[in-house]
């Protein structure tokens, strides 16, 4: 090793002196320390938390910033070019006795080649992310509006709407996944997260999303429906009022699975487990009211009164929005 080392450094000489990097500049050594600590970052962080998802966003781009600039800074370029004429000098000596020989690039280009593999899959990341975040913000401003009793201004996103776009994203997630090399673990998999948990938690998060504006998009329709319901009742037309409740019943029933339960889409916002019962109290008095409206109950006082009670349901659910905040 001495022998070579001194023949390496003979053949040099000073013609490296100007390639030789100076200062403290971000460089691909920088980026790689930046992605290990991205990985951290996933592997400590509930990626399926609606909550947390700014947050990764933040950590991301910042990474994807550094990582950038460290390639393609001229720190890095002038560390490129001597590995090549190093690698270069290798080959040459591979065939004196004595010398190995070299790997079939500089080792460099293999760390780097680990470094572009890991931004490509975290910018495939950060995309989901990133339409994952501005769905939920939709569904934080239609469920402040519910709080208010806006319902006229809540503008619920379409779920099916949305579920192509969510799909999209994850499928993609999926694709740089599967495509990761298999080979050179020492060098990629440190800048990485446990890609298969990471994908796991994306298609959970896609689940709370969705099922969130499913059970604001049934709560809203049911209302509107109610509304119009109860407008055809108190004009005497008792046949249409049932007809639009049990469209109205119907909006109510959102599947809420119970791995998502748990789940709220903002810190003090309403679980998904408390959408599911506030539901159930609206699909109550929407029973109550669809039978003031059937037979003999849609005159004299029992229907007022099952209208009446009816609507009394409908105030407790809207007490525990309300609550929420």
């Amino acid at each position: 090793m001495e022998r070579r080392a001194f023949i390496r450094l003979s053949l040099l000489g000073g013609s490296l002196g100007s390639l030789l990097p100076s200062g403290n500049s971000a460089d691909y050594r920088t980026a790689r320390s930046e992605l290990k600590e991205l990985a951290q970052t996933f592997a400590t962080t509930a990626v399926d938390d609606p909550h947390t998802t700014p947050r990764l966003i933040d950590s991301t781009e910042r990474v994807l910033t550094t990582t950038r600039k460290g390639l393609q800074s001229s720190a890095t370029t002038r560390q490129r070019h001597i590995g090549r004429f190093e690698h270069q000098i290798a080959t040459v000596l591979s065939g004196l006795p004595g010398f190995e020989d070299p790997p079939d690039q500089p080792p460099i280009e293999s760390e780097i080649a680990a470094i572009e593999t890991a931004q490509s899959y975290y910018e495939t990341v950060l995309s989901s992310l990133q339409k994952n975040d501005a769905i939920r913000l939709g569904a934080v401003g239609t469920e402040e509006m519910l709080r208010l009793a806006s319902v006229s201004h809540a503008r619920p996103v379409n779920p099916e709407e949305a579920t192509a776009s969510l799909r999209d994203a994850t499928d993609a997630v999926e694709s740089v996944t599967e495509n990761l090399p298999s080979t050179d673990h020492t060098r990629l998999f440190p800048l990485l997260p446990n890609t298969a948990q990471t994908l796991d938690d994306l298609h959970r998060l896609n689940k709370v999303l969705l099922t969130a504006l499913r059970v604001h998009y049934g709560y809203v329709s049911a209302i509107e429906l109610m509304n119009r319901a109860t407008q055809h009742r108190e004009g005497g037309l008792f046949q249409q009022s049932s007809q639009l409740y049990e469209q109205a019943l119907t909006a109510t029933h959102v599947d809420v699975p119970k791995r998502v339960r748990g789940y709220s889409i903002q810190p003090d916002g309403l679980r998904l487990s408390e959408y599911d019962r506030l539901l159930r109290t609206v699909r109550s008095g929407l029973e109550q009211m669809k039978q003031s409206c059937e037979g003999d109950a849609s005159t004299g006082g029992s229907a007022d009164q099952l209208f009446d009670e009816g609507l009394v349901q409908f105030f407790d659910a809207h007490e525990t929005l309300e609550l929420s905040t």
